[in-house]
């Protein structure tokens, strides 16, 4: 999807909210630490302008002559939405052909060309350094959102440093070309400098982070090398108030307390509302509550400029048109209500917001190393997260934060999120690592470092999947053309979960073929293996759709009708071959609407004719045969299906750059393939 950069009326309204932040006042100070010093730890709260101004500093002094400036963010609509204001306030040209460009999982919005600004998610950088592990196309490489500690925020500290650190050596070589005390193994590169090829310039890389103790990111790059900037916040007071019990539904108190915030005569239409919950479900729930509610209190109806109410859900797989409307809305005969999980708690500026209600909770991934599962669970939010949540109500003027939660759950509250890389699977990391040429995982330069338990089940993982070989001299990798065998194979490299892993591992040429794909391991080797199995089309169309699920939406008052829906769509091969007919009903009636478009315009005359002399049944046939329609009638999300499209195509793209075109087969009737790819290949070690 194109992105859209909607430019203001007055560019110099941009220029004196630019100048408002509290970082404009430091910017001299900044551009003068950043030069001066090897790395640069900045400290300053949500709302400082740190994300969108430091960035644009750098540009303006001339500083991305010799390389360019990459951002990174945790999640894709902070990196999407930032590009698009930054280059809004630019005004040099829209994201993607101007100076400002960003790049999120399966969509690409930059330029080699003319792309100065990088904003990414942090796992794109990842994937870049996987073909360049000196990054050579950036200069500064900043990290935004540090204290989230984020799993690939987490890798990126490591994968970075030694970036760095290695230009540093190049740049040394190159100024002392006869350094006898340097290593040997640079002897290659003292080569490579003689004969004049590109010259790197040092990398510097610039840590931002909301918390206020900066010592773990500080010991990490070094404090010799490394200077702290501090940017003190806004000051607009905030009023925090506690419930005095603990609450059974928070989620229908917060739609209670919205509501009474939105009646109260001493609460302008343009003092928004948002509402932290822990995921979509919630959310949905909390949105047709507040509508309920509203009806019950003689308010008209929710999102019509008559009863001053507009509601907005703000989620990660919500379709990016709907993030940037509920993030960009403004009316002031309206009152704005987002209701969100914690993608709004930092990253993203959501402007007019006067009232925070925070429930205190998340959903957090919790893995067992011993069994390999992962699941979601709704736990307490830390005192750090809490107190990003109620900065939400004070970045523009003086609010209140209701807290869903009493004093008391509020101090038994840890005091920042626990490292996400102390609790995630580690085998789509270690595939990355060991792509780099980084074959020991133990002197990877962790932030945390994980433990050994979780690196040697990610190990196993890999080996059991035959991404990776141990003992590089004594293994025999595979060849260089992979056989069926190799690949379908059910039980090699099978472990016993007493058995510690040896180093140094080694990526195997399957292995190589796996880290292309922007998957988890266990996908792409379920994708590799339907290309010999001969499914390889309706694999592509499976894992994308499990990409996006859930990809049925129900509203409450539907519920008993949906069971009927979803038995049309009910195989007795199980689950995963259900997506693909939900897939194929998806495309096919987008080819359908597509058609009766064409028809429709090249003889409008005479289907306007035809309609009216035809039964109201066959008047109808347009409407149900349109893709809109088909998705009502079935419970679509629309947008996820249209989102699982493009990832499909990108899939095909990279399976097919890495040889595995000639195979791009489709199994039939044949289905017991799809599960022999999926439960005998990727998810081998899942069944029972």
């Amino acid at each position: 999807m194109k992105a859209v950069s909607k430019k203001p009326a007055n560019q110099s309204e941009l220029l004196q909210t630019r100048q408002s932040l509290p970082v404009w006042k430091h910017k001299d100070v900044l551009i003068d630490t950043i030069m001066k010093s090897e790395h640069c730890v900045i400290v300053g709260s949500t709302g400082s302008g740190k994300t969108t101004q430091i960035p644009q500093f750098l540009y303006e002094k001339n500083l991305t002559n010799e390389g360019i400036i990459a951002i990174t963010q945790p999640r894709r609509v902070a990196a999407i939405s930032i590009a698009l204001r930054v280059a809004d306030e630019m005004d040099r040209g829209p994201v993607g052909i101007g100076p400002v460009g960003y790049s999120v999982r399966f969509e690409d919005m930059s330029s080699d060309k003319s792309t100065h600004l990088k904003y990414m998610t942090d796992g794109m950088l990842l994937r870049e350094a996987i073909l360049d592990p000196n990054l050579s196309r950036y200069r500064f490489i900043i990290l935004d959102e540090a204290h989230e500690r984020s799993l690939n925020t987490d890798i990126l500290f490591g994968v970075v440093l030694s970036a760095a650190k290695r230009r540093s050596k190049l740049h040394s070589l190159r100024e002392n070309p006869n350094n006898t005390l340097l290593p040997s193994k640079l002897n290659g590169l003292r080569k490579d400098i003689q004969n004049n090829k590109r010259f790197l310039p040092l990398l510097k890389i610039i840590v931002m982070s909301a918390t206020i103790d900066p010592t773990p990111f500080l010991n990490f790059l070094g404090p010799d090398h490394t200077q702290v900037v501090y940017i003190e916040g806004r000051r607009h007071p905030i009023k925090i108030l506690n419930v005095s019990q603990s609450l059974t539904d928070y989620v229908a108190d917060a739609a209670s307390v919205c509501i009474r915030i939105h009646n109260s005569k001493n609460s302008p239409l343009d003092r928004g509302i948002l509402i932290f919950l822990t995921g979509e479900e919630e959310i949905m729930r909390c949105c047709s509550l507040i509508k309920q509610l509203s009806h019950s209190t003689n308010i008209d109806r929710m999102n019509s400029i008559k009863n001053g109410l507009a509601v907005f859900p703000l989620f990660s797989s919500l379709p990016q048109i709907q993030q940037l409307k509920a993030l960009n809305f403004c009316d002031n005969n309206q009152r704005k209500v987002i209701v969100s999980t914690n993608l709004a708690e930092t990253s993203i500026t959501i402007p007019g917001i006067r009232y925070v209600i925070d429930c205190g909770r998340a959903k957090i991934k919790d893995w067992d190393p011993k069994t390999g599962f992962e699941c979601l669970r709704v736990q307490w939010i830390s005192k750090g997260q809490a107190w990003q949540r109620s900065g939400r109500a004070g970045r523009e003027a003086a609010g209140v934060c209701l807290r869903l939660y009493t004093d008391s759950e509020y101090k038994n509250m840890p005091l920042q999120p626990r490292p996400q890389i102390l609790q995630a699977p580690l085998s789509g990391v270690l595939l990355n690592l060991v792509s780099m040429n980084i074959k020991n995982p133990t002197e990877f330069p962790w932030l945390s470092s994980p433990k050994p338990s979780s690196i040697e089940a990610g190990i196993k993982l890999l080996l059991q999947l035959g991404a990776v070989v141990v003992n590089d001299d004594e293994a025999e990798p595979l060849s260089s053309k992979c056989s069926q065998d190799a690949i379908t194979s059910t039980d090699s490299n099978k472990l016993n979960d007493s058995v510690k892993i040896p180093y140094p591992i080694s990526l195997t040429v399957l292995g190589r073929l796996m880290s292309a794909f922007p998957l988890e391991p266990r996908f792409s080797r379920t994708l590799i293996s339907a290309a010999y199995l001969g499914c390889l089309i309706e694999i592509l169309s499976i894992i994308s759709m499990l990409y996006v699920c859930p990809v049925f939406y129900v509203p409450v008052e539907k519920r008993s009708e949906f069971s009927e829906v979803q038995s049309r769509f009910r195989h007795p091969s199980g689950d995963l071959v259900s997506l693909l007919l939900v897939y194929r009903g998806f495309v096919k009636a987008t080819k359908d609407a597509r058609s009766q478009k064409s028809i429709n315009s090249k003889n409008h005359s005479q289907s306007t004719i035809d309609c009216s002399i035809q039964s109201p049944s066959k008047c109808k046939l347009f409407k149900r045969n349109s893709k809109i329609q088909w998705c009502r009638a079935n419970f679509i999300n629309r947008s996820r299906l249209e989102t699982a499209v493009r990832v499909r195509g990108q899939l095909k793209q990279i399976a097919q750059s890495t040889g595995l075109t000639d195979y791009m087969h489709s199994c039939g009737t044949n289905v017991e393939k799809i599960v022999q790819a999926f439960l005998l290949s990727g998810f081998q070690d899942q069944v029972v």
